[in-house]
């Protein structure tokens, strides 16, 4: 799964999952690699078994956090403008909840207090996992 959003600067943000892994690139608006961003414009997280990339917000300070989920778990993964994972963030720039098996994370969402939201389901219901700024699970 893979989905692109463009940044206020006009940068295309795209973020991508494999069976075990989220990616996220950043491009100039003419497609070329924004060198500046992770390692010639890309960035890997391994975040578990299932992994399924979900959304991209930006945080006022310019601070991307991407969602996902896992076999079991909500993920939220923060980077630094710079494509750098944010490590004072959750744990090592990764915060994840347990939402039980089957789960899916379908969309993140920036609170007014700075809270993240990832929303989704899992095998009996519709899930809404709320985490604070600095990456806790609330």
């Amino acid at each position: 799964m893979s989905m692109q959003v463009a940044q206020p600067d006009g940068k295309i943000v795209t973020v991508a999952s494999t069976d075990t892994e989220i990616t996220v690139a950043r491009q100039h608006p003419d497609g070329s690699p924004d060198t500046y961003f992770g390692v010639d414009g890309t960035i890997t997280t391994v975040i578990g078994d299932g992994a399924r990339a979900a959304g991209i917000a930006w945080q006022p300070d310019g601070r991307l956090v991407a969602a996902a989920s896992t076999d079991t778990e909500f993920a939220i993964i923060r980077y630094n403008i710079d494509g750098s994972r944010d490590r004072g963030f959750g744990s090592e720039g990764v915060a994840r909840k347990s939402v039980g098996k089957g789960c899916v994370a379908t969309d993140i969402e920036i609170e007014p207090d700075g809270s993240l939201l990832v929303t989704g389901m899992n095998t009996v219901s519709e899930v809404v996992a709320r985490f604070s700024d600095s990456g806790q699970p609330r």
